[in-house]
């Protein structure tokens, strides 16, 4: 029964660490404790992250600079034994890291994006540590394959544990209430953190060409999230004339709320510049929806073949990509693709069998 603190920046109803961690202590005999650096209580949870019970320790951090952040952390560690510390943040997992080090704690830490799109600051930090952990745990064969010749001759060993989710509860949210009016239209639906990364800009742009071409008359996008780009996005929706073709939702709270709009949607959009697995598309493809995507590695590994995949930079096609779905959206051809993309997420993305994966590794590691 190892003891696991997970270091974390923040939870939410939408971070993927703490839902591992759940389901890790639901489904095996490990015990994982959060502890959350960036906040210094539990008010700000989300109602679905209380609900879940999980031993939280919050540390009150103001940024990754903060030496009182660590020196509390370190005073944890001395005052209870762990066997394991995992790491799941860039920067500050990096510090846990090296105090797992300094404390003879073994290290199991998870890659969970692409590192090519670090900064340099991250990169340099992330390379000098990754040497440290007894086992390096990527999310998938892509955010791997990312790594520099350096970081891959540093690390000891290396994984790939897939994320999952819980397909119980996506189909127990089919009726959940949302917190938004969304019109009874073919609704083409993103889920995703308002960032560069995410590039919801591309979305609104090919939503401005298919109303250029007349091709909107029973569409409507939906755009689910918050994030540092929402005023921008939100502004260049009204500079487009897109303000009664786009609704934004903000942040929803609890995940059934993401999944009950995700049941009532027709197309899942998911442009991404870059990713390490996403979470929201294999959600998509829990609820039967038809995945638009990057053109990129990671999403014809996780997504596979019955993906349909796009330029992230050409709105153009994009938009022609989503008029061609349309037409067909009652057809045989989509039907299939729905089904195979939901038996996809259902046998290969089980959220149990990425908690018991971790456990074989945790259960390894500390013995």
């Amino acid at each position: 029964m190892p003891n696991i603190l997970y270091l974390v920046n923040s939870v939410s109803s939408t971070s993927i660490p703490v839902e591992i961690g759940y389901a890790v202590n639901e489904y095996t005999s490990s015990n994982v404790t959060i502890a959350v650096l960036m906040n210094d209580d539990n008010s700000t949870l989300d109602p679905d992250v209380q609900e879940m019970g999980l031993p939280m320790k919050f540390f009150g951090g103001s940024d990754n600079f903060d030496i009182k952040l660590y020196r509390r952390l370190c005073n944890h560690l001395q005052e209870h034994e762990y066997d394991i510390i995992h790491p799941h943040h860039n920067f500050s997992g990096a510090i846990g890291r090296i105090i797992g080090r300094l404390y003879q704690i073994p290290v199991v830490n998870t890659e969970h994006n692409d590192i090519q799109h670090l900064s340099i600051p991250q990169r340099v930090v992330n390379t000098l540590t990754l040497g440290l952990p007894q086992v390096n745990v990527y999310n998938s064969k892509s955010t791997q394959s990312s790594l520099g010749p350096v970081e891959r001759r540093l690390s000891k060993r290396n994984e790939i544990v897939y994320n999952g989710i819980d397909i119980d509860r996506i189909d127990e949210s089919s009726r959940h209430d949302i917190p938004a009016n969304i019109p009874d239209e073919i609704l083409i639906t993103n889920v995703g953190v308002m960032t560069e990364q995410k590039n919801q800009r591309v979305i609104l742009k090919a939503a401005h060409q298919m109303k250029q071409r007349s091709m909107v008359d029973d569409i409507h996008f939906v755009i689910a999230s918050s994030g540092p780009l929402e005023s921008e996005l939100k502004d260049l929706a009204s500079q487009l004339g897109l303000s009664d073709l786009v609704t934004f939702t903000g942040y929803l709270p609890e995940r059934e709320q993401i999944y009950s709009l995700l049941h009532q949607s027709d197309i899942f959009l998911m442009p991404s510049v870059y990713e390490g697995f996403c979470v929201a598309a294999v959600e998509a493809m829990g609820c039967g929806l038809p995945v638009v995507a990057s053109d990129i590695n990671v999403f014809r590994e996780v997504i596979g073949k019955h993906g349909i995949f796009v330029p992230h930079d050409d709105p153009n096609e994009i938009a022609s990509h989503l008029i061609e779905i349309r037409s067909e959206i009652d057809s045989e051809y989509i039907q299939r693709k729905r089904e195979k993309l939901r038996q996809r997420a259902v046998s290969q993305y089980s959220l149990k069998q990425t908690a018991i994966e971790y456990h074989e590794l945790y259960q390894e590691v500390s013995t």
